[in-house]
C-alpha cells in the first residue's frame, strides 16, 4: 500500500482517504506509526478501559520485531486492519495479513487453510482472535504447520473479557486449556495479563460506557487505580492469557 506525498508550506501531507498534516522533520517510521490505521491500539488514550492490555502489546510487538532474523517473513493471523505492521515494516521481509472477514488490507481470507506451504513464516503473532474462530484447534495446527522449525508465534487470548462478537465470539481460554491446544508445540510459556481487581475495574469502566458513561477524567481514573503491578495476591481473574510458542 503507498501513500501520496504533498509537501506543502514545510509540512508533509499523506493523502489516504483524507489529508494527514505532520512537521517534515518525522522520520518515515514514525510517520507511518501515526497514519497507519488503528493509531489507537498502538498508542491507547488514558481513558481508553483497554490501555493496559494495548500498551503491553505495543512492548511485545516492539521486543518480537526487534529479534527478527534476516530477512523474516511475518503471518498476522487475524490481522483486522493490521495495526501491528508498523512495528515490523523496517524489520521483516514479507508481512502477510490474513483474516475471517475481507478488509482493506488483509491479504487473505481464512476458510480453515491458508495456502502457504509447511515451514514459511518465522513469526506468526494471533492477538484476540482465538475467541472468534469456530475451531482454535484447526488454529493452532495451522500456525505449528506454517512456522518454520525453531519459528517462533505469540498468541494473546482472553479469560474474563466481555462479549463482543467481531463477527462472532465463541470462547473463553484458561491457561490449562491453552496448554493443550498448543501441545504440539516444542516450547510453550504462557502468562496472566493482569489480577482479579485489575479485571473487575476494567469491566466496570466497560460497563459504565456501555450505559453512556464517557467521562474520560473518571474511567482514566480506574485505569490509574489498575496500574503499577498486582493490586492484590489474586490471580483467579485475568483478563487475558499471553502465549509465547516455539516450534
Amino acid at each position: 500500500m503507498g501513500w501520496t506525498e504533498v509537501v506543502d508550506g514545510g509540512k508533509i501531507s499523506l493523502k489516504r482517504g483524507q489529508a494527514l498534516m505532520f512537521e517534515q522533520e518525522i522520520d518515515d517510521a514514525s510517520l507511518l506509526f501515526r497514519c497507519w490505521p488503528d493509531y489507537d491500539r498502538r498508542a491507547p488514550r488514558p481513558e481508553s478501559m483497554a490501555r493496559r492490555i494495548l500498551l503491553r502489546l505495543s512492548r511485545e510487538m516492539t521486543s518480537l520485531s526487534g529479534s527478527l532474523p534476516p530477512n523474516a517473513r511475518v503471518l498476522d493471523f487475524g490481522c483486522g486492519n493490521k495495526p501491528y505492521y508498523p512495528f515490523f515494516h523496517n524489520h521483516c521481509a514479507d508481512y502477510v495479513g490474513i483474516d475471517v472477514v475481507s478488509g482493506l488490507v488483509v491479504d487473505y481470507v481464512y476458510n480453515e487453510r491458508v495456502d502457504f506451504p509447511d515451514d514459511h513464516f518465522d513469526l506468526v503473532i494471533c492477538t484476540q482472535v482465538l475467541e472468534h474462530t469456530r475451531d482454535p484447534h484447526k488454529v493452532s495446527s495451522e500456525i505449528w504447520r506454517m512456522l518454520k522449525r525453531g519459528g517462533r508465534a505469540f498468541v494473546l487470548a482472553p479469560f474474563c473479557w466481555h462479549y463482543h462478537p467481531w463477527p462472532n465470539d465463541y470462547w473463553r481460554f484458561s491457561k490449562e486449556g491453552l496448554t493443550v491446544l498448543f501441545e504440539d508445540f516444542k516450547e510453550c510459556r504462557i502468562e496472566r495479563d493482569c489480577d482479579t481487581v485489575q479485571t473487575l475495574l476494567q469491566e466496570f469502566g466497560f460497563l459504565l460506557e456501555r450505559a453512556g458513561y464517557s467521562d474520560p477524567n473518571f474511567l482514566g481514573l480506574l485505569n490509574k487505580l489498575g496500574e503499577g503491578g498486582k493490586l492484590l495476591q489474586d490471580d483467579k481473574l485475568p483478563a487475558h492469557f499471553l502465549v509465547w510458542l516455539r516450534k
